[in-house]
């Protein structure tokens, strides 16, 4: 998923560069998974959510960090959203730890995906004009 190719930039270059990383291991994972037909890829799998987590941890701390320096005035609904995300992230972290995984992991992170898009076209869009009116 390109994040400059569909739509997906929120104005702010170094966001768009950390949301591409997290596409980037979202689809990692459906790779992983799909070649996984023995339930055998469990460790490469396993290495991308925490990858995944460590990306999507770090971009939200910066954002919120953007956000109180600013004054951002719709931080808590912003981070509401991102505490949302984590709680997506963690099912799906114990659906790939889980010995029979097959049940929704690539239902789970097409909902991130989903998340990922919608989260980018709305309130990162909003969040990313309001960062432009500031120095940052």
């Amino acid at each position: 998923m390109n994040t400059k190719n569909n739509n997906l930039s929120s104005i702010e270059e170094k966001m768009d560069s950390q949301h591409q990383k997290i596409f980037t291991q979202l689809n990692n994972l459906i790779v992983a998974y799909s070649q996984d037909k023995n339930n055998d890829n469990k460790e490469s799998m396993t290495e991308i959510i925490d990858l995944l987590g460590s990306i999507a941890s770090k971009h939200f701390k910066e954002e919120e960090a953007y956000m109180t320096k600013y004054s951002y005035p719709f931080y808590l609904k912003h981070k509401k959203s991102h505490d949302d995300f984590i709680q997506i992230y963690n099912k799906l972290k114990h659906t790939v730890n889980e010995s029979d995984h097959s049940l929704n992991v690539i239902d789970t992170s097409n909902i991130l995906i989903n998340w990922l898009k919608s989260h980018i076209l709305i309130t990162d869009k909003i969040l990313g004009k309001f960062l432009k009116t500031r120095t940052l």
